[in-house]
């Protein structure tokens, strides 16, 4: 499949999922939590927020490289055959200032129940700059897209 086409693929998986799955590097072990995430248009950057007491949080101030993980499974046996799984590789970036308040508003037009969260002061909103993302269909035909 070329660029563009795998890019259309992306887009669509991650317009129709809601949440995906963070990993960060831990002290020991990589470290995984369900997040709720926006993407950027350009498919650039994906969108999270978590607690500033989190784990999480001190996982990626110790070491910003970060992946995440989201797929389009269904509840069913049938669906797996179906499922496209998307790995996004980056570096997360703690927001601030105009570039926090642009970015709120536009995660929370997809996820509008989580704005009192979101609105807490002890929660930091951050941005997954993506360095490429990996797709696999079929269980085994994998692509690679590498971003700008």
């Amino acid at each position: 499949m070329n660029k563009k086409a795998t890019l259309s693929r992306i887009k669509a998986v991650l317009k129709q999922e809601r949440l995906g799955v963070l990993a960060t590097i831990g002290k020991a072990y990589p470290y995984q939590n369900i997040v709720s995430y926006a993407a950027s248009g350009d498919l650039g950057k994906l969108i999270f927020a978590t607690s500033r007491a989190s784990v999480k949080y001190a996982n990626i101030k110790r070491c910003p490289r970060v992946t995440m993980f989201v797929d389009s499974r269904g509840k069913g046996e049938a669906d797996l055959s179906e499922a496209v799984g998307i790995t996004a590789l980056g570096h997360a970036r703690e927001l601030s200032g105009a570039e926090a308040r642009k970015e709120k508003r536009s995660f929370l037009a997809r996820h509008p129940y989580l704005e009192d969260f979101v609105l807490s002061p002890g929660v930091a909103l951050f941005a997954l700059r993506i360095k490429a993302y990996y797709v696999v269909t079929r269980f085994q035909e994998a692509e690679e897209v590498v971003m700008r």
